[in-house]
């Protein structure tokens, strides 16, 4: 039954994989160049300047491949779906489940397409499910954490929430029975500080021009880098109730998954979830104060560790506490 789930997933991922060759097909050289404009200095926008860990390794898949942007893709959306699958499994022991969690990421996946499509939204998908599992099951190897910090830093701005998750966790300590863990929120926010540190140095020093029509030096946003849009993402809100959009069918996933995984925390009184949800929390806080709240592309890193968290959060947290 198992091999037969892989067969499944990977047939999944076959699907989706040239469904989004199919649907960039006439703007390709667009996307691919958004990769290589990060990677020379001249991305779309100075915020975008950090996010160098997947354009590099699209460059240095140049050297084996002529098309390194499609293998990226492609082994980028077969790693993330076999993963998922083999994570569920491991937490579940469902052969259904493990598979039901890969066609939901995949479909919602899909679901969000959008013009543009960034490298680092795929890896960040990545250092998201493993984070997630991670704090499920409570086992944070020190090696695997240390990469995981180190790519989030280099790839987006992860690694900002995943010190959130070390502070909420270490203060958590006390409302489950323990002393608080000073230790850990100084760790947590170390590891916050280092990673906005990070960040702004990589787009104030590597920064040049913006690749876009019309941006040039991204003057608007020189002092922080990132673009506000809370304001512009309350009056879509208000529309919304006027006029329902389908991006509501994914923020619902995303709150539903939230909730469980809140309600889990709470009832079990465990610190780690107490953390993961707070770092997930924050990741929408972030959606919603710098991204576009209706550009569905903003949610796609998020699909593959909301799967997991609606068909295995009880049943992980049951099985780790018995």
């Amino acid at each position: 039954m198992k091999l037969l789930g892989l067969l499944l997933v990977l047939a999944i991922s076959y699907f989706q994989f040239k469904n989004w060759v199919l649907i960039h097909e006439e703007n390709m050289q667009a996307v691919i160049g958004a990769a290589y404009g990060v990677f020379d200095g001249t991305p779309h926008w100075r915020a975008f300047q950090n996010r160098i860990f997947s354009p590099g390794l699209v460059y240095a898949l140049g050297f084996i491949s002529d098309r390194p942007f499609i293998l990226f893709m492609a082994a980028g959306i077969f790693t993330l779906n076999c993963v998922l699958y083999g994570l569920v499994l491991r937490l579940t022991g469902s052969v259904a489940r493990a598979v039901l969690a890969v066609q939901g990421a995949v479909l919602m996946w899909i679901f969000q397409h959008h013009f543009w499509f960034y490298s680092w939204d795929l890896t960040e998908a990545l250092c998201l499910l493993l984070f997630t599992y991670a704090a499920l099951t409570d086992k944070m190897n020190r090696g695997v954490l240390a990469a995981l910090v180190l790519v989030s830093m280099l790839n987006k701005e992860t690694a900002v929430l995943i010190g959130v998750y070390f502070i909420v966790r270490g203060a958590a300590e006390k409302w489950a029975g323990r002393p608080i863990n000073y230790r850990m929120i100084g760790q947590g926010a170390a590891l916050s500080i280092a990673s906005l540190i990070v960040t702004e140095a990589l787009r104030h020093y590597l920064f040049k021009f913006s690749s876009l029509d019309g941006v040039g030096h991204d003057i608007e946003h020189a002092a922080f880098g990132n673009h506000f849009n809370y304001g512009k993402n309350w009056e879509t809100l208000m529309r919304f109730v006027q006029r329902p959009s389908a991006f509501f069918l994914i923020i619902v996933f995303y709150v539903t998954a939230l909730i469980s995984l809140a309600a889990q925390a709470i009832k079990t009184r465990n610190t780690s979830l107490m953390g993961l949800s707070a770092a997930l929390a924050g990741y929408a806080l972030a959606l919603w104060v710098f991204g576009v709240i209706d550009e569905y592309r903003i949610y796609q890193p998020l699909m593959w560790c909301v799967a997991l968290l609606l068909v295995s959060v009880n049943r992980s947290t049951a099985a780790r506490l018995s």
